[in-house]
């Protein structure tokens, strides 16, 4: 126990150390739980969903937005959130953790969109080479 804490408050700053340890146990048997992947999500389970009467106001917006054409029922179960700024609202209304998630698919979609680009590139670069071919003389 650290010396700069005065007699009286030893019991209470045991107390506090004993609960602390527990939830740093508990934290860390959370971190180690394997979480399963949800469902995916059905885009008619979506618009049955904002038909409702007791839907809530972002996703009736994003019913609005997919009427208007401007997004479809198929993106937001995509979670692509830039197609209608209702359908980024919803999602932002979801929660951080909805956005973050998003955000680091997409990032991870155009990191792997980079890299087949930069492979096909490569690929090409590293055909054939055909300069010292000649179409006259019948090839090689």
């Amino acid at each position: 126990m650290p010396e700069h804490v005065p007699p009286q408050m030893q019991a209470a700053f045991n107390s506090f150390e004993t609960a602390l340890a527990e939830f740093r146990t508990q934290r860390i048997r959370a971190e180690q739980m394997e979480v399963p992947d949800s469902p995916p999500v059905d885009p008619n389970d979506l618009a049955e969903a904002a038909q409702r009467p007791d839907a809530p106001e972002k996703l009736k917006a994003v019913a609005r937005a997919v009427e208007d054409g401007r997004a479809t029922w198929s993106d937001v179960a995509a979670g692509r959130a830039d197609v209608a700024p209702e359908v980024k609202d919803l999602f932002a209304a979801s929660g951080p953790g909805i956005m973050r998630g998003i955000e680091e698919a997409e990032a991870e979609q155009a990191r792997l969109t980079e890299e087949e680009s930069r492979v096909a590139t490569q690929r090409i670069d590293e055909d054939d080479d055909f300069s010292q071919r000649n179409f006259l003389s019948g090839g090689g």
